[in-house]
């Protein structure tokens, strides 16, 4: 090879690899490109679906406390049909319990969706964002969290801001019902049914609620004024009558369902695991009516003392001869109450009670069942 013929060789080398080093970077620059748009896609949909999820547990809320507050007050007695509203405002004297219920409603929906952030942003809502309307039979209350660019509050985006798209729309939807057609309780293994072992007098029960807003209760050593139960168990005559005995009972596992509820562990006999009036609804629940001991009413009382000011289920019954000829109580419905004060005096315990409204997700309904004024199921439909 000539001198000349080599210098071109050389040259053409070195142009080759020029030329293949130019494809190169113009490779890496694409590639490096898309991979970081579809870093940016990904970020962006990360942080729209971390928005949604605090949107729906804020809608979810926002929801579940409204519909806790859509009683209807006109099955209570008409001087506690205010029971559980706030004081009468001075410039809206002319309210009435309808119209107070429902501004309370509305007060509580935005005050629990105000607890809740969505992508570092308040979550606001007004009377717009919420509906009521009946769902077979259950009050229902439906709650829409919205982010949009109509409202001047969409989810921001990190990357798509620079290419123009610095918002997106979000809008949650979520329904909660409230149905009083409370017959029983269901207990489980992570939430005990919130129902005591005691059961209150039907007659004492309505006599003094028709006139007062505070119940007085009477536990003796004789079991005249009150009937107290503990342990759930099958009755030997009827596998579908369910009687509670605590005759059988430790007092420390009486003062523990005081304090907590009535376990699942105590409900192994019953087929549904659950506390109901009964298995069949025309037999309602029998308990036995066994006299409690001096030491036991101090415990009791020593429990009370503790629940004070906590709502719990109360059973209401009245007494009638068990299949052995023994006194026994019929449960016929739930209450719910809070304890104010008790006190032990010998052989007697009395405790003042004050009526309340209690909604939880562990009450069983039943379509056709009459409406109870003080229980009811307050769930997510949606």
């Amino acid at each position: 090879m000539t001198v000349m013929g080599e210098k071109n060789y050389m040259l053409g080398v070195r142009r080759h690899h020029r030329h293949a080093k130019g494809l190169t970077t113009a490779g890496l620059i694409v590639g490096m490109s898309t991979l970081l748009a579809f870093v940016a896609v990904a970020v962006d949909l990360a942080i729209l679906q971390s928005c949604e999820t605090e949107a729906r547990s804020a809608a979810d809320a926002a929801a579940l406390a409204g519909a806790a507050e859509l009683w209807d007050r006109s099955l209570l007695p008409p001087h506690l049909q205010n029971l559980g509203l706030p004081a009468v405002d001075s410039a809206h004297q002319a309210q009435t319990v309808p119209e107070r219920q429902m501004q309370h409603c509305v007060t509580r929906v935005c005050k629990y969706a105000a607890m809740n952030t969505v992508g570092g942003q308040a979550v606001t809502l007004t009377e717009d964002d919420m509906s009521f309307n009946d769902r077979s039979g259950a009050v229902a209350m439906t709650v829409q969290a919205s982010f949009t660019e109509q409202r001047g509050n969409p989810v921001s985006r990190v990357v798509g801001g620079a290419l123009g798209l610095a918002g997106a729309d979000l809008r949650i939807a979520s329904q909660a019902v409230l149905d009083q057609r409370v017959y029983g309780f269901v207990a489980s293994t992570t939430a005990r049914a919130p129902v005591l072992p005691i059961v209150l007098d039907t007659d004492l029960w309505n006599d003094q609620v028709a006139t007062s807003s505070i119940v007085t209760i009477q536990i003796a050593t004789d079991a005249s004024e009150i009937i107290t139960g503990a342990r759930l168990c099958s009755m030997q005559s009827t596998a579908a009558t369910i009687l509670i005995d605590h005759r059988e009972i430790a007092p420390p596992t009486l003062v523990d369902h005081i304090l907590s509820g009535i376990r699942k562990s105590d409900l192994v006999n019953l087929p549904s695991q659950s506390i109901a009036l009964s298995q069949d609804p025309s037999r309602p629940l029998d308990l036995s009516t066994p006299t409690v001991s001096t030491a036991t009413l101090r415990d009791v009382g020593n429990a009370l003392h503790t629940i004070a000011g906590q709502p719990r289920v109360w059973m209401l019954g009245g007494q009638v001869t068990d299949a052995n000829d023994g006194v026994a109580c019929r449960v016929t419905s739930f209450v719910a109450a809070k304890v104010l004060a008790c006190s032990v005096d010998g052989e007697r315990l009395t405790a003042v009670l004050q009526p309340c409204l209690y909604s939880t997700s562990t009450a069983l309904v039943r379509t056709g069942q009459p409406r109870n004024p003080w229980l009811a199921k307050v769930c997510l439909v949606q």
